[in-house]
């Protein structure tokens, strides 16, 4: 069981650097310079829990939660973006998630265990003189021994340069030049900023769950 849990604990955190770091993969320089309309931050919403609990297997099948991330974008004055999510938001969700996801693996092993012919009562009776804590507790202890957040959010962000012409958004990573053949089709309506594939015939979907046209809201 402890096992199971640093290896889902790590999976789980594989899975939320490689979800989050496709927004840096947006294809993504002619015409009038329209950087002035994208300039501020931006921020979209995302739901990864449906998705990890289909990526970590049939065996955690039965467990859903949610784990909303707000997902920002920062496009300055002088071209340059930056990709990074909302980390006190995502702190306190991914705890949220990680509790629950605890809480489901600490009856998967008092299933086990009363399989074996223990009661629960003696169970945590048991699992309290071996280890000192509850089985949620204890899950959550290694959930977090296998699950570095300072070290994750350092990862899941990104930097790059950008350019807007026209209706036409270009990125790059550092060090690249930006490709006039890969962009996306941007429209900002108030304090919203839609993003749109520039070739119908491109995959939409960004994420399991999310798809182009993708949706910002500014939020300064």
């Amino acid at each position: 069981m402890e096992k199971a849990i640093l290896s889902g604990g790590k999976k789980v955190a594989a899975l939320l650097l490689a979800a989050l770091l496709a927004f840096s993969m947006f294809g993504c320089g002619g015409d009038e310079d329209t950087s002035d309309q994208v300039i501020g931050t931006w921020a979209l919403d995302y739901d990864m829990g449906p998705m990890i609990s289909e990526e970590m297997g049939d065996e955690y099948a039965d467990f859903q939660s949610p784990l909303e991330v707000s997902i920002r974008f920062d496009f300055d004055e002088d071209g340059n973006y930056r990709m990074y999510v909302d980390e006190d938001l995502f702190r306190t969700n991914f705890n949220n998630w990680m509790t629950a996801f605890a809480g489901y693996m600490s009856e998967e092993l008092y299933q086990q265990i009363e399989a074996e012919g223990v009661d629960r009562a003696t169970a945590d009776q048991m699992i309290q003189e071996t280890y000192g804590c509850t089985a949620q507790e204890y899950m959550t202890q290694l959930l977090q021994q296998s699950i570095d957040v300072d070290s994750l959010l350092d990862e899941i962000e990104s930097t790059g340069g950008y350019e807007a012409r026209g209706e036409k958004l270009f990125m790059a990573d550092p060090g690249e030049e930006i490709s006039a053949n890969q962009y996306d089709l941007f429209k900002v309506d108030g304090d919203t900023l839609t993003l749109s594939l520039a070739d119908d015939s491109q995959d939409p979907e960004v994420l399991p769950g999310l798809d182009y046209p993708l949706v910002f809201t500014r939020q300064q």
